[in-house]
């Protein structure tokens, strides 16, 4: 369980990189930056690049996202999994969706072929393979996730999880 752990501070050390080569920072950044209270580039550090990426993939902050991607945190509990899984792209495709563990497995299971199970925060969607396509996953991603029945949450803290959260990571613009 490091590759989705690693690929987030990759990305962290890649925008710090970006921002300090730049002389004025974004707006949206500087915003979420102020935020953490940093009001200048030279305040810049590569935890304050951790939390913005983690707030990027729909965390609270970067320790509730190394909390799960390093596989500590438990689905007994039913975790917020942030909006990792989700892009604003993929609003557009008529998804189900469901407060209950137990009742999206249930509607996984009417079309187990076609369906995928993500999850989203503390909620569950039940999606068609336009919304894995609309997150960048590739064949060899969706293949992986038919080795685990196609969910996405239950597999959580498998290798399996770990690489398409990877994936999905490393498909998301830095900003």
């Amino acid at each position: 369980m490091n590759l989705a752990l690693n690929e987030s501070k990759t990305q962290a050390k890649r925008l710090l990189k970006s921002l300090k080569s730049t002389e004025i920072l974004p707006n949206e950044i500087a915003g979420m930056l102020k935020k953490l209270g940093v009001t200048s580039i030279t305040q810049l550090q590569l935890k304050h690049c951790l939390a913005l990426i983690a707030q990027r993939l729909g965390f609270a902050s970067w320790h509730h996202a190394q909390e799960l991607f390093s596989g500590k945190a438990s689905i007994a509990d039913q975790p917020d999994m942030g909006t990792l899984f989700y892009k604003g792209t993929c609003s557009t495709f008529l998804n189900l969706w469901f407060s209950d563990y137990q009742e999206a497995k249930q509607a996984l299971t009417t079309n187990p072929e076609n369906t995928w199970l993500v999850p989203y925060k503390k909620q569950f969607i039940v999606v068609k393979r336009e919304y894995l396509t609309a997150l960048q996953l590739t064949e060899e991603n969706i293949a992986l996730l038919n080795k685990v029945q196609h969910d996405l949450y239950h597999s959580y803290n498998t290798e399996c999880w770990d690489r398409t959260a990877c994936a999905v990571i490393r498909k998301q613009p830095l900003f």
